[in-house]
């Protein structure tokens, strides 16, 4: 186990671990538990620090990587990520903070929210995971994202 404190940081950070780096008021955060990783993600599509998302940033604060595919009906809500060879099934929705790993698929009628999705995951229905649905949807007033082909 390293003792980052007195190891690492920040006197020998040039000399042994190149790679990390302090400037200006930058603040490094430990995930130790899984509710400062959602925090970390969440920070980080909502802009709050400084970090290169991979992907084309399409309408505002969604994350699209690349080879995507989209289908009918999809809408996405943002802050999101969509990871590299994604695929979101027709009418799935992304609502509010998500990110989704690459080559994940989110199954058609498909709704997540609030989530980070591991890469090469199955989110649906046919393949035996659970699956919340409403009886009475409402459209998304506030879609970052809506995708309808004609």
């Amino acid at each position: 186990m390293v003792d980052w404190k007195q190891r690492c940081l920040p006197q020998d950070a040039d000399q042994r671990h190149a790679a990390l780096r302090f400037s200006g008021a930058r603040i490094l955060c430990d995930i130790g538990n899984i509710q400062t990783y959602y925090q970390a993600n969440w920070d980080a599509l909502e802009g709050r620090v400084d970090v290169e998302i991979p992907g084309e940033r399409r309408y505002g604060n969604v994350w699209i990587g690349e080879n995507v595919e989209i289908g009918y009906d999809v809408k996405i809500n943002g802050p999101a990520y969509i990871g590299n060879e994604c695929k979101l099934k027709a009418a799935s929705s992304s609502m509010g903070r998500s990110a989704s790993g690459i080559f994940s698929v989110i199954d058609e009628n498909t709704k997540i929210s609030n989530s980070i999705i591991w890469s090469y995951s199955y989110i649906g229905e046919t393949r035996g995971c659970a699956r919340r649905s409403s009886a009475a949807r409402q459209p998304s007033k506030t879609a970052a994202y809506s995708r309808k082909e004609p």
